[in-house]
């Protein structure tokens, strides 16, 4: 199970969950990114006598897992973790703390053997970003993540219990942290004008504050509740730029998704170190790439 706000972690699962597969698993993969898609999640689970090894995967923020994930793990069934092996895996902008370590006594706590840990450094595009600046990696960090799948499956054949060093100033770090920077991160405009009704932002909202209201040319989106997290997914999801968030400004900065388009960059750019670029250098990559697929 994953939560992802921008699709990097989401591609972490699906690697996993392919070279699982290929080496003849069966493997459930639940996105548990916001409430509705938690609910879902808990109607497709099977039993728990049916599974063998549990993983949990984030998003990382101020040096946490997504509050959700954690949430929903701690209220699954014991019987899910008691006797399992399991494995944990995060998506950061270069660091994250002890949030893997956090999440692995938890899993231990519940009867689990932790047998694999991974976080995937490469996007750093977790807002306010820097400069206005977006990364661009380079081709050979897409292959990490399926290069690390190889590695869990050969963690999961030993099962052999690793140990997560705790970095105790990190962990009170981030609890502090997190509730002051969600209320700077957390404000949200919506440009009525441009906004189509596409309900992309309601969807993807972890903290179920957005919801579509009458505008003058039909359905628009709005701010309706708290935002928990800070999490820039409503921005970076939103097709058409028509939300602005404290230091995320569509005319200025450029969205992120981990998604096609995103790679078809990466690859015709063939950088050969990570770079970071401005909206409209971005822009023109993707015109770029796009170019040459014609």
């Amino acid at each position: 199970m994953y939560a992802s706000w921008t699709g990097t972690c989401k591609y972490v699962a699906k690697c996993y969950k392919n070279a699982l597969e290929e080496a003849g698993h069966e493997v459930d993969c639940f996105d548990v990114s916001t409430p509705t898609k938690q609910e879902k999640a808990t109607g497709k689970m099977r039993p728990s006598a049916e599974y063998d090894v549990i993983g949990c995967g984030s998003v990382i923020a101020s040096q946490c897992f997504s509050e959700l994930l954690v949430n929903y793990v701690e209220a699954l069934d014991k019987a899910y973790f008691d006797g399992k092996k399991a494995f944990v895996f995060a998506t950061a902008a270069g660091g994250d703390g002890s949030a893997r370590a956090r999440m692995a006594k938890m899993m231990q706590s519940r009867g689990s053997t932790v047998v694999h840990s991974y976080a995937f450094y490469a996007t750093h595009n977790y807002p306010p970003l820097l400069r206005g600046h977006m990364v661009v990696i380079t081709p050979a960090m897409i292959d990490e993540p399926m290069d690390n799948a190889i590695q869990l499956l050969d963690a999961i054949s030993a099962g052999e219990a690793i140990t997560h060093p705790t970095k105790l100033l990190a962990g009170i770090f981030a609890h502090v942290i997190t509730d002051r920077t969600c209320g700077f991160f957390g404000k949200v405009t919506v440009d009525p004008e441009v906004c189509t009704g596409c309900e992309k932002c309601v969807r993807v909202c972890p903290s179920e504050a957005m919801t579509m209201v009458d505008g003058d040319s039909g359905k628009v989106a709005v701010k309706s509740g708290k935002c928990r997290y800070g999490c820039y997914a409503c921005f970076n999801n939103c097709p058409v730029s028509a939300i602005t968030k404290q230091l995320a400004n569509p005319a200025k900065q450029p969205r992120f998704l981990w998604n096609d388009e995103y790679l078809r960059v990466v690859r015709h750019a063939n950088l050969p170190k990570l770079e970071r670029v401005s909206r409209d250098k971005y822009l023109e990559m993707v015109k770029e790439a796009n170019a040459a697929m014609q």
